[in-house]
């Protein structure tokens, strides 16, 4: 039986890893790391090999206590994107660069087998146009504030020289646990938007590509690297492709017509200042090549299923 301690589980992408890939699962013994403010909802949802901890990554003493009969440590814990990150930038500093240090230090002191660690494609750059696909061996040119504090986080892990995993993740989409809202990626606000407002707004052509991948593909490549024996290593998680905006967003509208709402408009509108940047895609070469993963669930198929289940939630269908 494997022992994970999660940081973060109380989050978009670590609730549902908790509830549908470790929970009452005899092989997974998991310790949840949480302010806990999804813990409510989500107690009802684990089994019996899960525990819910609250508490913060940066109480020495509790992570101390927690790391001290684990095996593993997967750490989700922080920010979501720049708005989250400059909301409190100093406690962001502190969660992201501090917390991680705080955790290495124990998993070195307390011989853990493996770190994981979940970074972002956003710690290559946002705005800097670069040569594409984005390859793991590419410098890291962070020029927002959530992808420099991202890159330092990594930079705390590898000098640490604690037996690590660093996984940069691209945009992820889809229903999640059903403790928290969705992940907000342009996915779930454009289905959010054809629902309340009847319509998508897109902003300049809808030309600009992105990298997607929808979270049952990013939890699958997970439990291949909790199973994996080498360490030090990084690997980029994503679709391995880009998807333009526009199509997002007629997939949205496909999506709802195949639920009997078929008079969703989109509109292309002039863009705010900061957001349009250079299409940008990850190489998931790497990945493949050891773990033979890659994305089963293509776009459409996402988007329609994550539709689906905003509409269960708000219409029973």
């Amino acid at each position: 039986m494997k022992k994970i301690l999660l940081t973060g589980g109380g989050g978009y992408i670590g609730s549902y890893l908790l509830t549908k890939y470790f929970s009452n699962k005899e092989e997974y013994n998991v310790v949840c790391l949480d302010h806990g403010k999804s813990y409510d909802k989500l107690e009802k949802l684990v089994g019996e090999n899960v525990e819910l901890v609250r508490g913060d990554i940066l109480d020495y003493g509790l992570v101390a206590k927690l790391i001290s009969d684990t095996n593993i440590v997967i750490h989700l814990a922080g920010n979501r994107g720049e708005a989250k990150t400059l909301e409190n930038l100093e406690q962001s500093k502190k969660t992201s660069v501090d917390g991680a240090r705080n955790l290495v230090l124990q998993v070195k002191k307390n011989n853990v087998d493996k770190f994981i660690f979940s970074s972002s494609y956003i710690a290559y750059s946002t705005f800097l146009k670069r040569d594409m696909p984005l390859k793991e061996t590419d410098k890291l040119f962070p020029d927002d504030n959530y992808g420099t504090l991202k890159a330092e986080a990594e930079r705390e892990i590898i000098g640490s020289r604690v037996p690590y995993i660093i996984i940069r993740v691209s945009n992820i989409y889809g229903t999640g646990s059903g403790t928290r809202e969705g992940a907000q990626s342009v996915v779930d606000k454009f289905i959010g938007s054809a629902y309340y407002d009847g319509e998508i707004n897109v902003f300049g052509d809808g030309k600009q590509g992105i990298d997607f991948l929808h979270i049952d593909d990013l939890c699958e490549a997970i439990l291949k690297i909790i199973e994996y024996s080498e360490t030090e290593k990084i690997y980029n998680i994503g679709s391995g492709e880009i998807e333009r905006v526009i199509d997002i967003a007629e997939a949205v509208k496909k999506s709802f017509g195949e639920f009997g709402i078929g008079n969703v408009k989109i509109n292309c509108i002039p863009a705010p200042k900061n957001k349009i940047w250079p299409n940008k895609w990850m190489s998931i070469e790497k990945i493949f090549q050891e773990f033979r993963w890659k994305p089963e669930t293509s776009l459409y198929e996402g988007v329609k299923k994550t539709t689906e289940n905003f509409l269960k939630d708000r219409r029973g269908i």
